[in-house]
Order: C-alpha cells, then structure tokens, then sequence
C-alpha cells in the first residue's frame, strides 16, 4: 500500500456511484482508478493505493484533499480555466511518466491561480507556453529573425516557406519571442485584444496537436473564447 498524491484531469462515469478517475501524479505520472463521484476536476488529492493488483484499476483508500481550493469553483472566469486546463492536461500528459518538476509546475501554477487577485486573462496561454518546455516540445528560437517563418513541424524558424501548410508567415512568427518571456507572474503586463488572444491560443492548440499523437479538439476551447469575448 503506498501514500499517492494526484490531481485529478479526468473524470467517467462507472456504474451508479463511482467513476474511472485519470490523475497526474507526483511518483507514478499519469494512472487511472476508480473512485466515488464528488472530486472535481483539478482536484489535489493523496490516497492509500494498492498498485499490485490483479490487471484490475486500482481503488485508493482514505482519500483526502492536500489543497482545498479557496474560489475557482465559485468564479466563472477561474473555473472556466480550470475545465479548459484538465482537458488540456488530460490530452498533453497522455503516457507521461513521473516527473517531479513537471507535477510541480502543474500544481503551483493552479494554486497560484486559485489565491490571485491579479489579472488572469492571460493564464491559460502562460500556462501552456511553459508546459511545453517540459513536454520536450519547446519551440526553438535560436536565431530567429523578424523576416523568417516559423515551421510548427520542426518548431525551428526558417528563411523560406515551408512546403506544408503547418508554419507561421513572419508577421505571426515573429511574435514567439515576445511570448516566450511571458510568466504567470508577469502574464497581466501583457496586453491583448479579444481577437489576439484567440488567435495565440489557436496557434498554441494547433502546435500541441501537431506534436502530440492523438491529441483531440478540446470542447472547452469555445466556452473559453465566449467567456473573453
């Protein structure tokens, strides 16, 4: 029996009671269990678990919340983020393996985003722009130059067109950069239209999909336009 800590990014229904949970967690990456209904999605949870079990989906024992979120539930605009970012997660982090520094950065930047009273139009896309450092699939920006497209393939800059329809013309691509340096912390200094910022977060779902087998359209992805537009 081990002490598991995980949040919660995905929920199914299973029988009348109980539900197929998938979590991220902080010793065993991704893993799937089944639960009683009641954990909502994002959910910071440590449990008892037996992991040694007969081919069957293991399910935890004296299940306790480790952080008790304060007001993403009861803020529209927060937890319209939240459900935009499990399905997110439940889509990137498909057979990720433990990784500490990865459950880190997941688990501070929602409790961050749970206690802030600063603006948080930006979170989703400061989110995302740091995941994928930790993903393997950064963008490369060495040597970039403002006249370059920006191949979402090879996520490098190139001097011509490439010959597949997945690249940024320069006046997009040039923009990467300036994106790069943006932070939870410091997402509010960033200033965008309604228009730019469904535009930034399409190129970021579109390169997700390009480098992660079988990532799926995110249903969030419109309730998140209409609750910024």
């Amino acid at each position: 029996m081990e002490r598991i800590r995980g949040i919660v990014i995905r929920q199914i229904k299973y029988g009348e009671k109980e539900q197929i949970v998938d979590l991220f967690t902080d010793t065993h990456g991704r893993m799937s269990v089944i639960m009683k209904r009641g954990h909502m999605p994002l959910a910071m949870i440590e449990f008892d678990c037996n992991l040694h079990g007969q081919g069957k989906l293991p399910r935890p024992h004296n299940i306790v919340p480790y952080y008790t979120y304060r007001n993403i539930q009861f803020e529209p605009i927060k937890s319209t983020l939240a459900m935009f970012t499990a399905e997110f997660l439940s889509n990137a982090l498909r057979e990720e393996m433990p990784d500490t520094l990865l459950y880190k950065y997941i688990e501070e930047s929602l409790q961050w985003l749970d206690c802030t009273d600063c603006g948080i139009s930006n979170f989703h896309i400061a989110f995302l722009l740091h995941l994928s450092r930790f993903l393997g699939i950064e963008p490369n920006l060495e040597g970039h130059s403002s006249t370059q497209h920006f191949d979402m393939i090879s996520g490098e800059y190139c001097s011509f067109q490439p010959k597949h329809p997945h690249f940024l013309r320069p006046e997009e691509a040039r923009v990467i950069p300036y994106l790069s340096n943006m932070t939870i912390s410091n997402m509010h200094l960033y200033r965008f239209s309604r228009k730019q910022r469904q535009r930034i977060l399409e190129i970021l779902s579109d390169y997700y999909r390009i480098h992660i087998p079988n990532f799926h359209e995110l249903k969030s992805l419109e309730v998140l336009k209409e609750i910024f537009d």
